[in-house]
């Protein structure tokens, strides 16, 4: 629940030293039901709303797919918890195959390429006056 996502960054904001940096690495929503190389976040035509089970498929070398039920949150979800919890500096980034090293060995037209699979959040805890 969004309850929930509060208390953990509120405890990670606790336990967390004062300028140190905190990064929460998650599917992209607003990507969700495409299909990328090796996993589907999402139904194809599904519409999920903040807080709403939703299936990725992780599609293992064997061949065989592996489905868990993660949970939808929107970014501006994350972004005010973090905010709620008191860290500063907080912002979203999101990298397709374009904006890293070609280390992967990608088609030049995978999605990768076009749409960002995840996002980073990227947050501040202030140091002390």
């Amino acid at each position: 629940s969004k309850e929930d996502l509060q208390t953990i960054a509120n405890e990670i904001f606790r336990v967390l030293k004062p300028g140190a940096t905190l990064h929460i690495l998650d599917t992209n929503a607003n990507t969700t039901g495409l299909k990328f190389s090796n996993f589907l976040n999402g139904d194809k035509n599904a519409i999920y709303r903040d807080g709403d089970s939703r299936p990725v498929y992780l599609d293992l070398p064997d061949g065989s797919i592996f489905k868990i039920v993660d949970n939808h949150w929107e970014h501006g979800t994350y972004l005010s918890v973090l905010r709620t919890a008191g860290f500063a500096e907080v912002e979203v980034s999101e990298f397709t195959a374009n904006d890293v090293p070609n280390t992967l060995t990608l088609e030049p037209d995978s999605p990768e390429h076009k749409h960002a699979p995840f996002a980073i959040f990227s947050c501040q805890k202030p140091k002390p006056l």
